[in-house]
């Protein structure tokens, strides 16, 4: 925020994700960051999920809270690094339910793009995945996806001669992404299968999320193929042998979904 109290974040490169103790400070290393959405700043209206992250892993000794910081770009000599302010935003104190069961379901897909590595190393292109993954399904935010890994799997290597007759790019190829979806506590679908996602509807949901994110040179050219996708329960059941559809933040709800409305 600026003097005069407006959202500002010109000099800003992204927010930073952290677990922190009772006095704010950030134990271990951080979660995560998220790069900054392009052109955010002359927004009049908020948007809550303008940004979106994902984590996975045990809670450190001392936990309280989740802190989103605002980050920004260091010059250390030729190296560009990312620099934090002091504090930033934090989330309600985390609550450990150390028993409940969740539904995992894990999946993968491979798509043929037109920038295989920008697939595998952009973090904007993983938060679009995560989010088409969940445009694909009804009753599944983006928070409750995590993309898993990006893999490249053919980068299309062709002559040069075919290359300018097909107008292919060099940078064209085939990749597969991986993920985890935890079912959230209100969800009353059907179980989640390979069918369930539409490879048509999961390329459409693709492009667009790149293109809102301003990546305008990495889309998917063809359908994705989705292969196995497998459901399984986590966590531990509960003494009454009930089963509670909350994943267990002791291992940060299996992964921690994070939908922050900065403004």
């Amino acid at each position: 925020m600026d003097d005069k109290g407006a959202f500002v974040e010109d000099d800003l490169i992204g927010y930073m994700v952290g677990i922190v103790d009772s006095k704010g400070r950030i134990l271990g290393n951080p979660l995560g960051s998220v790069e900054k959405v392009k052109n955010q700043s002359s927004n009049n209206c908020c948007q809550k999920d303008m940004y979106s992250f994902t984590a996975a892993g045990t809670l450190p000794t001392g936990y309280s809270r989740i802190m989103i910081i605002p980050a920004y770009a260091v010059k250390v000599g030729n190296d560009t690094k990312m620099g934090t302010l002091p504090m930033g935003v934090l989330t309600d104190t985390i609550v450990d339910v150390t028993t409940g069961l969740a539904t995992k379901v894990t999946g993968s897909f491979t798509l043929k793009v037109s920038h295989a590595k920008k697939f595998e190393g952009s973090q904007k292109v993983r938060a679009a995945l995560r989010e088409a993954v969940a445009d694909t399904l009804t009753g599944i935010e983006p928070e409750n996806v995590r993309i898993t890994n990006v893999t490249i799997v053919s980068r299309r290597l062709e002559e040069i001669s075919r290359r300018l007759a097909s107008h292919a790019s060099a940078d064209a190829g085939k990749v597969k992404v991986e993920f985890e979806i935890v079912l959230p506590p209100t969800y009353t679908g059907a179980a989640i299968k390979t069918t369930s996602i539409k490879p048509a509807v999961l390329m459409t949901a693709i492009n667009a999320r790149v293109t809102a994110k301003g990546i305008t040179d990495a889309t998917v050219t063809e359908a994705p193929v989705i292969e196995k996708v497998a459901s399984k329960s986590v966590g531990t059941p509960e003494a009454t042998g009930l089963a509670c559809r909350s994943a267990t933040v002791g291992l940060l709800a299996a992964f921690v979904g994070l939908m922050i409305m900065f403004h």
